[in-house]
């Protein structure tokens, strides 16, 4: 992907994104004010996530992280969170692969069993067809187990529970079970 800032203005950053298809997007990133919208501008994809096939969302997805990024590293503005970043997901990487092979599978046991059989945490999370926030049979779109790196990249701690995305065909947004992984200001998630 071809990326390049073309301007900050009164705490928005604007960011061309060129997609692997060749096809411009106009992204505008608030940063100054967190209740505003980012705005993502092209004309070649539907507009509204359900009409999008599924190469088409991730592209659309893929781009606006691009610029994010591209924002993040190109600015002063802070705008991913630290495990967002690479140089941080590298960091935990480090951290799993030294971890011991009996802590790990002590630590990430139910999270392997969860993304092998997402029917089973579907339910144990009462993510169930009529309890859920819209009609249809939800899915499971994502699995989160987080966990906390020292300034050594040793985990200090594995978060209890899982923090888990669903949504189905019929609904355009993405709704979230269990617990979200939180670590303490001297360590990094």
């Amino acid at each position: 992907m071809q990326v390049e800032i073309i301007g900050i203005k009164q705490g928005v950053v604007g960011v061309e994104v060129i997609d692997p298809r060749g096809n411009s997007h106009l992204i505008e990133l608030a940063v100054d004010n967190e209740n505003a919208g980012d705005y993502h501008g092209q004309d070649v994809y539907p507009h509204s996530s359900a009409e999008r096939t599924a190469d088409q969302e991730q592209i659309m997805n893929q781009v606006f992280e691009r610029a994010r990024f591209e924002a993040h590293t190109k600015t002063e503005y802070d705008i991913l969170r630290p495990s967002w970043y690479p140089p941080q997901i590298e960091r935990g990487i480090e951290a799993l692969e030294n971890m011991p092979a009996e802590k790990f599978d002590e630590a990430f046991r139910e999270y392997y069993h969860a993304l092998i059989n997402p029917e089973k945490t579907r339910e144990k999370y009462g993510i169930t067809e009529g309890s859920v926030e819209f009609p249809g049979e939800p899915q499971i779109v994502l699995i989160m187990k987080g966990f906390c790196i020292d300034e050594q990249n040793e985990v200090v701690n594995v978060l209890p529970g899982m923090y888990i995305y669903y949504t189905n065909d019929q609904t355009e947004q993405t709704y979230t079970a269990g617990t979200s992984a939180s670590c303490s200001d001297e360590t990094t998630q």
